[in-house]
């Protein structure tokens, strides 16, 4: 029998690596079969824009005074003279028979959660720009003029607002703790403020007479203050019949309180009610001549001051007061 040579340690080490070059491919697909078992990595998130949102409240003062338009001069003298003068741009449409009268001091007050572009838009139904500030387009529409804003609206100080005199009106307006907001000439207030005269459409028509007022509706609007010296009447008048009543009476103290809550149900804040009431301080709780005050219908006031607001507030209030000296 014959014996076979025990193989010497350089064929051991050949043969070895033959057994790996043969299993080592094995190996390979199946790592690879596990591999492909494993989920795929996450996706890299997508960045979502981010969504501010924008609230808009108003208020605005119609001052009548036997139909006079106050003339550009008077209302100048009011403001700061940074405050910008709009020329009037194209011809006003005729009045009709309605007075003309002046919005005076429609402040708009912007809140946004975050820093936005905003573009508002707002028409003079026949009438035309005098005052605004920050700096906006003149522009003419189908029914009288008006102003475009390109803002930028901030919760956050970018820059200091114009300095204003103390104790003068524009504190006031300051206060109300509006976000600020930059127009395209790098001026920067907490609001928008405009001035200029509508065709005006009363709540009532209103004739003071000795012994009393008489008082008459022309609107959805139901009471008004009657004002004489230090005291006022809060009446409410029917409609149909024209009747009135008395609902409260008291001093100037007590009318303050009484237009401030109806200043907040309609949707004004704390803030924006306390500027009105104290810019119009004089105007409204003075002792002196008779006069009337009363709301606007909030459909009243957007047709005579019709305002687009790009992107859309997802609130919007506007308040209108009338201070009616006879």
């Amino acid at each position: 029998m014959s014996r076979l040579p025990s193989p010497s340690p350089l064929r051991s080490v050949a043969a070895l690596a033959l057994a790996l070059a043969v299993a080592l491919p094995l190996a390979f697909p199946l790592g690879s079969a596990q591999a492909r078992r494993r989920p795929p990595p996450d996706p890299a998130p997508v960045p979502i824009p981010v969504q501010h949102d924008l609230i808009a409240h108003e208020w605005g003062v119609w001052v009548l005074e036997g139909g006079r338009q106050v003339a550009l001069a008077e209302l100048a003298a009011e403001v700061p003279p940074f405050v910008h003068r709009a020329p009037a741009v194209g011809p006003a449409p005729p009045l009709h028979h309605r007075p003309p009268a002046v919005s005076r001091k429609p402040v708009l007050f912007l809140y946004a959660t975050g820093q936005m572009q905003v573009r508002v838009q707002v028409g003079f139904t026949g009438g035309t720009p005098r005052l605004h500030y920050p700096a906006a387009q003149a522009v003419a529409g189908p029914t009288g003029g008006g102003l475009h804003w390109d803002l930028r609206v901030s919760p956050n100080l970018e820059r200091s607002p114009a300095p204003v005199v103390a104790g003068h009106f524009w504190h006031d307006l300051r206060a109300a703790g509006a976000s600020y907001v930059t127009a395209v000439d790098g001026t920067t207030e907490r609001f928008l403020f405009y001035d200029g005269p509508v065709a005006f459409e009363p709540s009532f028509l209103v004739q003071h007479r000795p012994g009393g007022a008489q008082v008459s509706p022309t609107s959805t609007e139901r009471v008004v203050y009657l004002i004489e010296g230090d005291r006022f009447v809060e009446a409410e008048v029917d409609p149909n019949t024209h009747a009135s009543r008395a609902l409260l009476q008291g001093d100037m103290e007590a009318l303050r309180t009484r237009l401030a809550a109806e200043a907040m149900a309609r949707g004004l804040t704390s803030g924006e009610t306390t500027a009105l009431l104290d810019t119009w301080r004089d105007e409204l709780f003075a002792p002196g001549r008779r006069r009337a005050v009363y709301f606007v219908p909030r459909e009243a006031y957007d047709r005579m001051l019709p305002l687009a607001i790009t992107p859309a507030p997802s609130a919007l209030v506007r308040v209108g007061l009338v201070i009616d000296r006879g």
